[in-house]
């Protein structure tokens, strides 16, 4: 996907859900930078949520890693 919306791996667990739910995405590609580093999905920030995980709670925490890619990078 082009223009993919992305997140930072320190962004707050509350800002990835809220993006979620206002843009109706279900899975975010997660950066460090400019490279792709992981994959964030709409059932691991559930998971999260009924854990009672901190919405403070970076998604570097919650995401899986090593993502494969096309490019590898973000543009």
């Amino acid at each position: 996907t082009s223009n993919a919306m992305t997140v930072q791996v320190g962004t707050p667990m509350g800002e990835a859900v809220e993006l979620c739910r206002t843009t109706g995405v279900r899975h975010l590609p997660v950066a460090d930078g400019e490279r792709l580093v992981g994959m964030l999905s709409d059932r691991a920030l559930r998971k999260a949520l009924g854990e009672r995980l901190s919405e403070s709670t970076p998604v570097r925490d919650l995401m899986a890693g090593d993502p494969v890619s096309t490019a590898g990078h973000l543009r």
